[in-house]
This record gives C-alpha cells, sequence and structure tokens, in this order.
C-alpha cells in the first residue's frame, strides 16, 4: 500500500511547493522561518508543520475532506514518518491580509448600512457610529468566551496518535 502524500496547499493550487507567506500562507506559517511544509491529517484534523524547525498547529477539523480518503493506518503511517510525536505544537504566524481585507470590507458594509438609514449623515459620521459599535462588540466579548474557543483547541490534540508504539 502506497503511504499517502503529505497535504500541500500553493498559490496556484499545484501540490508542488510549500507555502510561505510570499505564497499565502493562509493556514499559519513557522514563525522561525516563514514556511510551511503541509499538513498531516490525524482523524478529521488538520496539523500543518515545519520539519526544519519540528513545529506544528492544528488548522482546524474537517476543513479538507482528503482525511475522508485516508484510513487511520495510513494518518499514522504518514504521521509517524514526519515524527509529528516529537514536534512541538505552537501558535503558527498568521498572514493579516486576508483578516484585514475582510475587515475592510465589513466595516464598508457596516458604513453603507448606517448611511442608508441616515443619509443626511457624512461618510465620516457614519465612520465615527460604526467605530463606535465595533468598539462596543469588542468589549462585550467576554474573556470566559476567549478561553472556551482555546479550550477546545486544545481538546484537538494529536494525542490519539502519541502514545502508540512505532
Amino acid at each position: 500500500m502506497e503511504i499517502p502524500k503529505i497535504g500541500m496547499i500553493s498559490k496556484n493550487g499545484m501540490n508542488d511547493e510549500p507555502m510561505t507567506l510570499e505564497n499565502n500562507g493562509y493556514f499559519g506559517v513557522c514563525p522561525q522561518c516563514r514556511r510551511n511544509d503541509g499538513y498531516a491529517n490525524v482523524g478529521p484534523s488538520h496539523w500543518f508543520f515545519c520539519k526544519k524547525h519540528r513545529v506544528m498547529w492544528c488548522v482546524g477539523s474537517n476543513l479538507f475532506s482528503s482525511w475522508k480518503d485516508e484510513t487511520e493506518e495510513e494518518q499514522r503511517r504518514v504521521y509517524h514518518e514526519i515524527g509529528l510525536g516529537e514536534f512541538e505544537e505552537i501558535r503558527p504566524l498568521h498572514l493579516l491580509e486576508p483578516l484585514t481585507m475582510a475587515a475592510r470590507k465589513g466595516v464598508i458594509d457596516l458604513i453603507d448600512i448606517v448611511n442608508a438609514q441616515n443619509p443626511d449623515f457624512p461618510k465620516w459620521m457614519c465612520l465615527r457610529t460604526v467605530a463606535d459599535l465595533l468598539t462596543e462588540q469588542v468589549h462585550h466579548l467576554r474573556r470566559e468566551e476567549c478561553e472556551a474557543i482555546d479550550r477546545h483547541r486544545s481538546q484537538n490534540r494529536t494525542s490519539k496518535f502519541r502514545s502508540d508504539p512505532r
């Protein structure tokens, strides 16, 4: 049985190059070298990694359908071949550009909504209203909610494969 290829995504959609900040490291890159070497599936979870610096990070579960085409044995083999059990789990460096672009579009949409409701307001006054609304929402995001998100991520660690013999 052939060992499945390690998942890789690049800007041209081909599996031929690691992601870098320059070619859209949307799922994060190693903070040291600003690259990643693709991802491996652990169950439905997707773990991106940097072989050079022996670090890895989980980007979520069931985002890519590739895990459905792999047996647990195949996933286990890839996991051990890469050596992910010896890698350190980190928070990757993320590109801010997609987030910045989405936030900018969201703010522009909100300004348009406020302006539609108050057509006599100049755009700058609408922007001030939107800024006040967003600030209020940010202050209402409770610390407990952020901690719950972190706890959920911690539960998706790769402990499933770590204790098994090679």
